[in-house]
């Protein structure tokens, strides 16, 4: 005689659980699909934006003066006078960068007091790219910068900004610039190469009347190439609102 054997607890078991596993990965699958959208919303509107930088969070900073600040060269007037709570030649400037630590450049910041332009007795500071990535990635980007505590004397004024730079070798990027930000237009100046001689490199436009902020950076956007490792030296940045 035949007779229907009883399926086993553990049949049972996988039977009952087999619709509840089937809709936690469909909604894992769902969950994941909104992130992934939510991510690409962000990436297009700071594209979109045109600000050029894609900054998704904070980041770890790497080992060594990679991140965070270090004193470089910077006098800044107004109508050829110190401008007022300016620190004088030398100020604490910003690192920043965005993208992963596997994916960015290691650049090193120091003060260095052998390299200055000619006519210039401050210290230089000395940017050492030690490491550049094998491909460019879009949200890469490293830059150093200044910004003014209070920018209302700037208000109206035309910023004329310039850097004094140089390498120890030829270096080519893509995509470096001079760049400032008033809170309501970023103005920039490209940076294609630098060479072994100083190089002066100019930005000058009108801040706004409504300005909230007021930066200046040199940036180094990793989205592009940089042609080789090497050192950059940065001396008599100045900034002259008239």
């Amino acid at each position: 005689m035949d007779r229907k054997q009883a399926p086993s607890d553990a049949a049972r078991t996988r039977k009952t659980d087999l619709p509840d596993r089937a809709k936690e990965e469909l909604s894992q699958h769902h969950a994941l699909r909104r992130w992934q959208i939510g991510l690409t919303s962000v990436v297009l509107a700071a594209i979109l934006a045109g600000t050029g930088i894609i900054l998704l969070g904070e980041l770890p900073a790497p080992s060594g003066a990679a991140a965070g600040t270090v004193n470089c060269p910077l006098r800044i007037t107004i109508d050829s006078k110190p401008y007022p709570g300016s620190p004088g030649d030398v100020a604490p400037w910003s690192i920043v960068k965005s993208g992963s630590d596997r994916d960015s450049p290691e650049i090193l910041v120091k003060p260095d007091t052998d390299e200055h332009s000619p006519g210039s007795s401050s210290p230089s500071c000395a940017l050492s790219i030690v490491k550049i990535p094998g491909k460019t990635l879009a949200g890469i980007e490293w830059r150093i910068g200044r910004t003014l505590t209070d920018p209302s004397l700037a208000r109206g004024k035309t910023a004329d900004i310039s850097f004094m730079l140089k390498a120890n070798r030829p270096i080519t990027f893509d995509a470096a610039s001079i760049s400032s930000d008033d809170g309501i237009q970023v103005r920039s100046t490209a940076v294609p190469y630098i060479y072994q001689e100083w190089k002066k490199f100019s930005l000058a436009y009108k801040v706004a009347n409504n300005a909230t902020t007021f930066e200046v950076w040199l940036r180094l956007d990793l989205a592009s190439n940089i042609s080789a490792v090497g050192v950059v030296y940065m001396s008599d940045v100045r900034v002259d609102f008239k």
